[in-house]
């Protein structure tokens, strides 16, 4: 429980005490002339209130009056009983529940027993004013030490509920941004989830996290970020620079107390609230067991609610758990990311060697690819989906690694059976390629780019609404390409013939609008340097 949280339990104990102060009051136990000083116990808790709610206007002046206001109790205490009469002196008890409150509450042993010497000094008072009850004053002297010592051992329990309490929050934390990690479809997502899991365990307003920028050392973008609108989070940032940059630079957690209402961070006009970054380390390795030197990825920075200048060290523990937990999440993506980039470039290499075996498709994937990244573009693809498009023209063949070579370079028409063997390179395909963690849209290239629109294609014989923007992009593609380059059983088509071909598909066995396409595509000359070795011949054979 941070300051401001104990100061607001705190200061309702104190309304309740002063409560308790009104009624003996008014029944006449310590004098109706005494409701001044019950009133001026109350004040003392409006002002520390208002110093609590208004930091920014007040400053630390709110906050001493605060810590100082069960001291302040005992000597409107010690007030009352120096102006009451003999049968007021039953105030004293009342010591007791402040005790027990503050100790509870604030557990800061030293002011406690300073407190409760304050408190006695009301029976002192009384021990010597009225010598026919002193039995009675001494009994409630005992009463406030016992009192004292009870709320003592309180506040130690209480300390150790809280430092569970705190272990529970952080070990809770942790699970959290465990499962997020395990269940979370990409980084951002669990970034983010983790991010709202640290905003809510550390009361935080708003936070953002920074990653370092792989092609630039010196860089830093934002990856996530969860606030209110008021904030202008930075997009990009300098190592070095603001909080969170600094904090990648030097390795280690930064907190800004912004007591006097004036800081920022990064940029962000930081008002009455405090500020904390926490560098995101991971374990780097040199080959694949071979542990090495921390390796900072990011910042984890958190701006606190307003009118709260500090996150405390409970609060602290669990950020650090969290952004551990980050960092790790965030080193698994990239080094994931690296290797499957390599395996891709690897699967491409064989897939491009494959090719090389057959002299009547060499080249075939990779104008396959870029026919359909132009179509993709002209059709506005998302970055996703044309990525998609490139992975999966690049390996929709490589089933043919399952094919006999007979058959692949047979100078003639396949026959039934081996055209039947031709028609199972999809499927050796995809099983070759399922294992490897690409996405459903690549392993959907790789397997059904000969289906056509009426469901006479192959293998699944997918029709209509079946069939996604991007494969039917591939099947368009692919079928012009194979159209527009020499097979061994005839020559090159002539570019008039293959647009005729594609319009008399069109609506039946391609999309109507990427046939379309192709033929803007065909008409701008753009694909003419990819074809110019089949084209050109043809064209001067026919002038």
């Amino acid at each position: 429980m941070d300051i401001r949280s104990r100061g607001n339990v705190m200061l309702k104990a104190r309304w309740a005490l002063t409560a308790v102060f009104g009624t003996v009051a008014f029944t006449g136990l310590i004098g109706r002339e005494n409701i001044p000083v019950v009133a001026a116990f109350g004040a003392v808790g409006v002002v520390a209130q208002i110093g609590l709610l208004l930091p920014k206007k007040f400053g630390r002046l709110g906050q001493n009056l605060f810590r100082g206001a069960f001291l302040a109790d005992g000597l409107v205490a010690l007030t009352v009983s120096l102006n009451g009469r003999p049968g007021g002196d039953g105030i004293w008890p009342i010591a007791i529940l402040a005790l027990l409150a503050e100790s509870v509450v604030y557990r800061q042993w030293r002011v406690l027993w300073m407190a409760a010497a304050v408190y006695l000094a009301v029976p002192a008072v009384a021990y010597l004013r009225h010598t026919e009850s002193r039995s009675n004053v001494l009994e409630a002297a005992v009463a406030i030490i016992a009192g004292a010592a009870v709320a003592h051992i309180l506040g130690g329990l209480k300390g150790r509920d809280d430092r569970l309490d705190v272990g529970e929050r952080r070990l809770g934390a942790v699970v959290e941004s465990v499962s997020s990690l395990a269940n979370s479809p990409d980084l951002a997502t669990m970034l983010a989830t983790s991010l709202k899991v640290a905003l809510r365990e550390s009361s935080g307003t708003a936070g953002y996290v920074l990653l370092t920028d792989e092609t630039d050392s010196e860089s830093l973008y934002a990856e996530v970020a969860v606030g209110d609108e008021q904030f202008d989070f930075p997009q990009t940032l300098g190592v070095g620079e603001g909080l969170s940059g600094y904090v990648v630079q030097m390795r280690q957690l930064v907190a800004v107390d912004n007591r006097e209402g004036n800081g920022e961070c990064d940029g962000i006009e930081l008002g009455s609230r405090a500020a904390v970054s926490l560098p995101l380390l991971a374990r780097a390795y040199q080959g694949s067991t071979t542990a090495a030197a921390d390796q900072v990825v990011g910042a984890l920075t958190l701006i606190g609610p307003n009118g709260r200048s500090e996150f405390d060290s409970a609060d602290l523990q669990v950020l650090q758990s969290v952004s551990s937990m980050m960092a790790v999440a965030v080193a698994n993506a990239r080094m994931e990311t690296r290797q499957r980039t390599t395996f891709l470039r690897t699967l491409e290499s064989l897939a491009t060697a494959l090719e090389a075996r057959d002299e009547y498709t060499r080249g075939h994937s990779q104008r396959v690819c870029e026919v359909s990244m132009m179509l993709g573009e002209m059709l506005g693809f998302t970055p996703e989906a044309l990525e998609e498009l490139r992975v999966g023209t690049i390996l929709h063949d490589i089933g043919k690694i399952g094919v006999r070579d007979t058959i692949l370079n047979k100078d003639g028409r396949l026959t039934d059976e081996e055209f039947a063997v031709m028609k199972s390179h999809p499927v050796i395909g995809y099983e070759i390629c399922k294992p490897l963690m690409l996405s459903e849209g690549v392993l959907m290239i790789i397997r059904n780019h000969h289906e056509k629109l009426d469901g006479s294609g192959y293998p699944d014989g997918l029709k209509g609404g079946e069939l996604p923007p991007p494969l039917r992009v591939v099947c368009v593609a692919d079928a012009f390409d194979a159209m527009s380059s020499r097979r061994p059983y005839r020559n090159v088509m002539a570019i008039a013939k293959v647009v005729a071909e594609l319009s008399k598909g069109a609506g039946v066995q391609f999309d109507p609008v990427i046939v379309e396409a192709l033929k803007e595509l065909i008409a701008s000359d753009r694909l003419r340097d990819l074809y110019r070795q089949y084209w050109e011949p043809e064209e001067q054979m026919a002038a």
